[in-house]
């Protein structure tokens, strides 16, 4: 699957030669609850582990699957460039799942978590049948970035305390323990507002190949 935007910038599964791009990523993260960033070989094995999932399953699904198939995109700038990933996972027709969003140090604070809702909502939820979506933060998330995303998305409708939940083992603090989460439950229509909210991308159309 690869997205088109009419800008040039596009969203496609990654591929090999994303290897440095994707593991610097990720070399901080995660950046908040201000754990110990995760290590090189870990990140290594992530991007490996990554690759290897994309090649898994079919979408859109036609029933439920306890297993999920999984996806990890990246965005890229029309010269190539990748800017940030994102990890899915699909259990259930119709839903997604965001399991992580994580953006390259050299682009972070420049308005592309817009981009994401852009291609995800206008683009690939519409081409996979996906009209639900969840994820699951920090009750408070210590992240500006990730505290200002979530309140851009409930002022635009979204529960952003549809439940409690507790880290797991790997996602802990910089004391060692869990961190208190909220899950947090959208649709396509409100990310497309919120989509709509940015200059950048309001008027920009998508082809999928």
């Amino acid at each position: 699957m690869k997205s088109i935007a009419s800008n040039n910038f596009y969203v496609q599964e990654i591929e090999e030669e994303d290897a440095a791009a994707f593991m610097k990523c990720f070399k901080d993260y995660p950046l908040s609850p201000g754990n110990i960033p995760i290590t090189y070989q870990e990140r290594l094995t992530k991007f490996s582990e990554s690759l290897l999932v994309n090649d898994g399953g079919t979408l859109p699904l036609t029933e439920d699957i306890m297993d999920g198939v999984h996806r990890v995109w990246a965005l890229y700038k029309p010269d190539n460039t990748l800017v940030s990933t994102v990890t899915y996972r699909f259990e259930k027709v119709g839903e997604a799942l965001l399991l992580n969003c994580a953006t390259h140090p050299s682009h972070r604070n420049q308005g592309y978590i817009y981009a994401w809702h852009a291609f995800m909502n206008k683009s690939i939820y519409p081409h996979y049948n996906i009209t639900n979506i969840r994820t699951i933060i920090e009750a408070s998330p210590a992240h500006a970035g990730a505290a200002a995303a979530i309140a851009t998305s409930g002022t635009a409708g979204a529960n952003i305390n549809a439940g409690d939940k507790t880290s797991s083992d790997w996602m802990r603090d910089a004391s060692g323990n869990t961190v208190a989460e909220k899950e947090v439950t959208t649709t396509r229509s409100i990310g497309t507002s919120i989509a709509n909210a940015s200059a950048t991308w309001s008027g920009v159309t998508f082809t999928i190949s």
